[in-house]
């Protein structure tokens, strides 16, 4: 996973939007597995669900944009926002 840099290379910023676009096409088709020229690719429609949800907070990281915290905080001592 790429560090909180305010900024990635214009390359690195290409290849995780034609990922996510790859992904999410795969995701949208529904299909689950691919045969072509005597080839049979399967996959798993979870593991391409935490996989985008990965890279598009890596493109939010390198491109400054709001992505999931790594840690949460949780008050248990009943008070509301204070």
């Amino acid at each position: 996973m790429v560090e909180s840099s305010p900024m990635c290379d214009p390359v690195k910023v290409a290849e995780l939007e034609a990922a996510i676009a790859d992904i999410e096409a795969a995701l949208n088709a529904g299909a689950t597995s691919h045969s072509s020229d005597g080839q049979s690719t399967t996959w798993d429609q979870d593991a391409l669900n935490r996989r985008l949800v990965s890279l598009k907070n890596e493109l939010a990281a390198c491109t400054g944009g709001q992505s999931r915290p790594f840690f949460y905080t949780i008050r248990m001592n009943g008070g509301g926002n204070e």
